[in-house]
C-alpha cells in the first residue's frame, strides 16, 4: 500500500514541477521582452492572469496533495483546516476558468469586429 502511495504522490509532484517551471518560465519571457513586445499587446494581461492562476493551483498540491497522499495527512486535525489549505487551489482553477472564458469572449470580439467591419466597409458597384 505505501508503494502504491509512494508512486501517486511522485507523480503528482512530478506533473505539479513541471506546471510550476513552465509557468515561470513562460513569467520570465515575458517580463524580460515587456517592454519589446509584449506592453503593447492586450491579450498579455489574459495570459500573465493564467500564469498566476496556474502558479496558485500548482502550488497548492505542494502543500497538501503531495503530504496527504504520502502520509494520510497527519497534519490536518478537521475538514476545517483542508478546507482553509485547499482554498487557494480552487481559487486558482476559478480564476483559470474565468480568465479563459475572458480571453475567450475577447478574442471572439476582435474575430467579429474584423468580420462586420470588413462587411460594411465593401462598396459595390
Amino acid at each position: 500500500m505505501s508503494s502504491r502511495r509512494a508512486l501517486l504522490a511522485a507523480v503528482v509532484l512530478f506533473f505539479t514541477l513541471i506546471g510550476v517551471i513552465t509557468n515561470i518560465m513562460l513569467l520570465i519571457v515575458i517580463i524580460c521582452h515587456w517592454k519589446i513586445s509584449f506592453r503593447s499587446q492586450h491579450f498579455t494581461f489574459f495570459v500573465l492572469n493564467m500564469i498566476t492562476s496556474g502558479l496558485v493551483y500548482s502550488v497548492t498540491n505542494l502543500w497538501v496533495s503531495v503530504p496527504c497522499t504520502l502520509n494520510e495527512c497527519p497534519f490536518i486535525s478537521s475538514d476545517t483546516v483542508m478546507i482553509t489549505l485547499a482554498t487557494p487551489n480552487t481559487l486558482g482553477h476559478w480564476g483559470y476558468l474565468l480568465s479563459s472564458l475572458a480571453f475567450t469572449v475577447y478574442r471572439f470580439g476582435l474575430f467579429m469586429s474584423k468580420s462586420i467591419a470588413e462587411r460594411t466597409t465593401c462598396i459595390k458597384v
